[in-house]
């Protein structure tokens, strides 16, 4: 019986840590990776969070035009509400938020 869960056990510990490394590749195309949003395109920022900045609240979800091929259409994203534009937003996906920033 060891010597069979042995080679499973090796096989899962090497598609973990597979998953792990590919997790946080950056973008491979000829320009970052944008949302297009209110006439105006955000750029993820590196560092995701696990809790949302005060006074950002839900607002909608992205729509497959507005997420521009992230793969991100129909995830949740985050505005806050003390602003009357838009210079930033957070995109909630895999358990953490992801800061977009609007490109200037």
């Amino acid at each position: 019986m060891k010597r069979r869960a042995l080679p499973l056990f090796v096989l899962c510990i090497s598609i973990s840590l597979l998953c792990a490394c590919t997790k946080g590749e950056p973008h491979s195309g000829d320009t970052a990776p944008t949302i297009l949003m209110y006439g105006n395109s955000y750029v993820a920022q590196n560092m995701p969070v696990n809790e949302l900045p005060e006074d950002y609240t839900s607002s909608g979800t992205l729509t497959s035009e507005e997420a521009h091929d992230t793969g991100l259409e129909g995830c949740e994203y985050f505005l806050n509400i003390r602003y009357d534009s838009v210079p930033d937003m957070y995109v909630y996906q895999e358990k953490e938020y992801s800061h977009w920033v609007r490109e200037k």
